[in-house]
């Protein structure tokens, strides 16, 4: 072992070690290390551009039991045991926060949205508009085994006492203090009420029952306005396309025997009703009105009925009140059928038209429109004329909840017209 008092030239290594690449100095301003170190012990100024002792300071470490934070700080995500916030958390102020498990004092006024369960609640204030205090005070209860009313009390529905009631005052304007010595008199009156209360109730029923008829059609001037607010438009019920019409419904309209009925273009309408859970097949040709029923073991069609009626231009075929309506355009007239499995058929006879037009109103009445006004199909004995009105060219029916209008249109006017209703 040798010792070097002075200085030391021309050596390259010093355990291997280069001084002037591998080795750290002192008296070097800047070091610059490469690859992963262990420090055991480090005595810095900066570290990473910061003050480490002023950084060292402010750092918030697990350690630490107690930490005082200033300013503003936002967190990803925290846990605290305990901690005070003299400001807000989320914008909010932490002592107006409404607990979960602790004692508080809430004042002024607050809305609590959603339920709160409380196992005590002291309200020096109003719930909902409403004295909380007097309310449990005044209230009538229903397990309480006995409760003395001094107000006067109405009932708005039923009450049922189980146990005794004892009325000092009157009941109805009647005195209830004699009313045992005096139950033989009272009796026929309270009878004599309770068939005045059922009287009055089948009154108020019928009232209510009355029926809605429509009673005229009123021009209405903002005809751009009513037709924007129209949601439904009533169309006729099948379309027609060469003077003929199908309502495809199921398998009864693709039957053999229908099928070679209406291969060739002489039919006008044919229609499938479902009426009291058995299905009918109507079929409309230029001449004559066929009606079906549809056997659904078999899967067969049963003739019911056949008229021969010439010149038929256009129908209509509408289940109502278990029977079958059939309203055919002739040349001459229009014919209504009212047809019922069970009786004879029925025949209406209507002036010829160029208008026609059948539709279930809001209030449930079967119209036909033709060119001389309104008729009610389902009248007392017969169809009934309801309003006498010309219809001319195009007409069209539209529906808007209760509001049923009709559209006139000519070559150079529309007119809109609204149905106004009375009761019976």
């Amino acid at each position: 072992m040798k010792n070097i008092a002075g200085n030391l030239n021309g050596i390259q290594t010093i355990n291997k070690l280069d001084l002037k690449k591998d080795v750290m100095r002192q008296d070097s301003r800047e070091n610059t290390v490469m690859g992963k170190k262990t420090i055991m012990r480090l005595f810095a100024e900066n570290l990473n551009g910061y003050n480490f002792d002023k950084w060292a300071a402010n750092a918030l470490t697990k350690s630490k039991k107690h930490l005082n934070i200033e300013g503003r700080k936002t967190f990803s995500t925290a846990t605290f045991n305990d901690v005070k916030v003299s400001g807000t958390v989320m914008g909010n102020i932490i002592e107006e926060a409404l607990t979960k498990s602790t004692n508080q004092t809430i004042y002024g006024q607050k809305k609590i949205q959603g339920s709160i369960n409380a196992s005590e609640l002291i309200v020096n204030g109003l719930i909902n508009d409403v004295n909380l205090t007097e309310l449990i005070d005044q209230q009538l209860k229903k397990n309480k085994p006995l409760q003395t009313i001094r107000t006067r009390t109405v009932f708005q529905n039923s009450l049922h006492i189980h146990g005794n009631l004892t009325v000092r005052g009157t009941y109805n304007a009647a005195e209830m203090k004699n009313f045992y010595t005096s139950y033989s008199n009272v009796l026929p009156v309270a009878e004599k009420m309770e068939r005045s209360l059922e009287a009055a109730e089948e009154i108020r029923t019928a009232l209510q029952n009355r029926a809605v008829y429509i009673s005229k059609l009123e021009v209405i001037k903002d005809t751009i306005g009513a037709l924007n607010e129209s949601a439904t438009v009533q169309t006729v019920q099948c379309i027609l396309a060469n003077f003929s019409s199908r309502c495809i419904n199921n398998s009864a309209l693709n039957t053999t025997q229908l099928t070679q009925q209406t291969n060739n273009s002489n039919f006008i309408l044919l229609k499938s009703i479902v009426m009291d859970e058995e299905e009918f097949i109507v079929l409309v040709k230029f001449d004559s009105v066929s009606i079906f029923s549809f056997n659904r073991v078999k899967s067969d069609l049963v003739h019911s009925k056949e008229l021969y009626i010439p010149r038929i231009m256009e129908a209509f075929v509408q289940s109502r009140m278990h029977a079958l309506w059939i309203v055919l355009r002739l040349a001459t007239q229009t014919l209504v059928l009212r047809y019922q499995p069970w009786d004879d058929l029925q025949e209406y006879v209507l002036p010829a038209t160029d208008v026609f037009e059948m539709i279930v109103s809001p209030n449930d009445q079967l119209l036909l429109l033709l060119s001389d006004g309104v008729w009610d199909l389902e009248g007392l004995a017969s169809p009934r004329y309801i309003i006498e009105i010309p219809f001319k060219k195009k007409v069209e029916t539209f529906i808007d909840g209760h509001n049923f209008y009709v559209k006139c249109t000519s070559k150079n006017d529309t007119t809109l017209m609204k149905a106004r209703y009375i009761r019976n």
